[in-house]
């Protein structure tokens, strides 16, 4: 059974579409005037006066297009732009915002070797924060990383290598001071990985996922409940319409079992 191939496509296609929305998805449709005047937009929306914007990315050096959450410091905010940077336009950033609008670029990404359009939440971890970057290092596989507050960056692991992961799109969480997290590519069936780095760089791929019937290209971060992970796949199972699931911290996989499902009436979305 083929499967999408999430690497590019997916990556890609989002990345496309938030660089799209920021050239032209703002322009009117034919016969529209050519600006609506910001003082009437706001006003058809209604009352405003629990919303206060603090702080607009116009690109570039300054970065472009924040896709995931930010992480509260001591009342300081830092997060992750897919984009931009002083180094690659396309390669992202590390920012710290505070909760009055006062914007610093920490660190930008330069594809290779230290990685380049991160996805995933930072978190902290004893004062450093850590990440992952879904592309760049040195095999465009992506990377995880780690930077200190005041912008000190440095490389953990290069994913891409062997049976190796690639792609980590979702993020880390921590456990007891070692890093988890997925893959949407990679392994040993190339269907996606569950991994663990140490905040050292030691890396293990604790999960290679086959598509059938326990899924593939996991996407969104893991969640530790008492010590056990869970998390999703977008496409796999029975169905190829993805899975839950859950795995220890030392590999033991598990699918919901299957078995008493009646098979969906929808059709199948047609893989690439």
């Amino acid at each position: 059974m083929r499967r999408w191939s999430l690497r590019f496509y997916t990556i890609g296609s989002c990345l496309g579409a938030a660089l799209l929305a920021g050239c032209s998805g703002s322009q009117p449709p034919n016969g529209a005037p050519a600006t609506m005047p910001q003082s009437r937009a706001l006003a058809e929306r209604g009352n405003n006066a629990n919303f206060k914007l603090l702080y607009s990315f116009v690109g570039g050096d300054d970065g472009a297009h924040p896709a995931a959450p930010l992480l509260d410091e001591d009342g300081t905010l830092y997060g992750t732009t897919t984009v931009g940077g002083d180094a690659y336009a396309t390669a992202g950033t590390v920012y710290s915002i505070t909760t009055s609008g006062s914007e610093k670029l920490l660190y930008s990404f330069t594809g290779v070797p230290n990685g380049s359009n991160p996805t995933g939440s930072l978190i902290d971890v004893g004062g450093t924060l850590y990440g992952t970057t879904t592309l760049g290092g040195p095999r465009r596989a992506g990377t995880v990383f780690s930077v200190t507050t005041s912008g000190v960056e440095n490389v953990l692991h290069k994913f891409g290598s062997g049976t190796d992961g690639v792609t980590p799109a979702g993020g880390l969480i921590d456990v007891k001071g070692t890093l988890y997290g997925t893959t949407i590519e990679g392994g040993a069936d190339n269907e996606g990985t569950v991994f663990s780095v140490t905040t050292k760089g030691t890396e293990k791929v604790l999960y290679s996922f086959r598509g059938e019937p326990d899924g593939n290209n996991p996407w969104s971060a893991l969640l530790d409940v008492a010590g056990t992970l869970y998390g999703t796949t977008n496409f796999g199972g029975a169905y190829n319409l993805g899975t839950v699931f859950s795995i220890t911290t030392s590999g033991t996989q598990k699918v919901p079992s299957t078995a008493s499902a009646e098979s969906p009436t929808a059709a199948t979305p047609e893989e690439a």
